[in-house]
């Protein structure tokens, strides 16, 4: 699925193969890494832009933070991305409501700790005049 090698920073690539996707569910897939793009650029108004108004983020370990309190934790330094990529991903369209379930390696630093984190959570895109943002997971998803 992965391989040893370490990622090029700033970037954030698709690995897994996309050719049985919906138009849909690849517009979702782009989304989620266009999302993964700006975290591993460290621009705080790409993020931004791409998160839903009062979005909380999850983390990891489950613990949920206010989009602003994590978006100062990245603009800080104290939580950088390095790149990411992602190998697989279940994604479900409802609506103008998407989950997307991957499977990332995510090279980062996390409040001083640098590692490649081989990552799985459970992310929600709503479609907004458009454009899918970044959201909360809504419950009945």
């Amino acid at each position: 699925m992965f391989g040893r090698k370490r990622m090029q920073e700033g970037q954030a690539t698709i690995s897994m193969d996309t050719s049985g996707l919906t138009a849909q569910q690849l517009e979702v897939l782009e989304a989620f890494n266009r999302f993964q793009e700006a975290m591993c650029s460290g621009d705080v108004g790409a993020i931004d832009a791409l998160i839903e108004p009062g979005t909380r983020m999850t983390h990891g370990g489950g613990a949920k933070q206010d989009k602003d309190d994590w978006l100062e934790e990245v603009a800080s330094g104290s939580m950088r991305y390095y790149s990411s990529e992602i190998a697989s991903a279940d994604i479900r369209v409802e609506g103008d409501w998407a989950v997307i379930d991957p499977v990332c390696k995510l090279d980062a630093r996390i409040w001083g700790f640098r590692k490649v984190w081989k990552v799985s959570i459970r992310n929600a895109f709503h479609n907004v005049n458009g454009k899918w943002l970044f959201a909360e997971v809504p419950s009945w998803m």
